[in-house]
């Protein structure tokens, strides 16, 4: 289960936000995987591309505008562009329909 949304950071940037959530009960499939990465994101976890990365270290206030912990990068190969800003979050099955970031 999971959702698309783009985030506007100050008319500079978009960043393209997958949202992604786990049946606690179930645990993950290890057979579903997100392009450029090996696993999904637990909650509370995100995988970010290197133009974000960047982005996040020159920018404190980006850096905690995107919720969890890193735990992976994303490969290139698997993004439209080297400077493509995309971040995959793990986030609660309810947080997911809720729509907001709640983990």
């Amino acid at each position: 289960m999971g959702n698309l949304r783009a985030m506007n950071w100050h008319d500079a940037m978009s960043i393209d936000m997958i949202r992604v959530a786990v049946d606690p009960e179930r645990g993950a499939d290890p057979t579903v995987t997100f392009p450029g990465l090996d696993r999904l994101p637990r909650v509370g976890e995100v995988a970010i591309s290197q133009a974000l990365g960047q982005a996040m270290s020159a920018d404190p206030a980006l850096a905690r505008a995107i919720p969890g912990s890193r735990f992976a990068s994303i490969d290139q190969d698997a993004l439209v562009s080297s400077e493509q800003e995309l971040a995959v979050i793990g986030v609660t099955q309810q947080a997911l329909r809720r729509g907001d970031e709640a983990r």
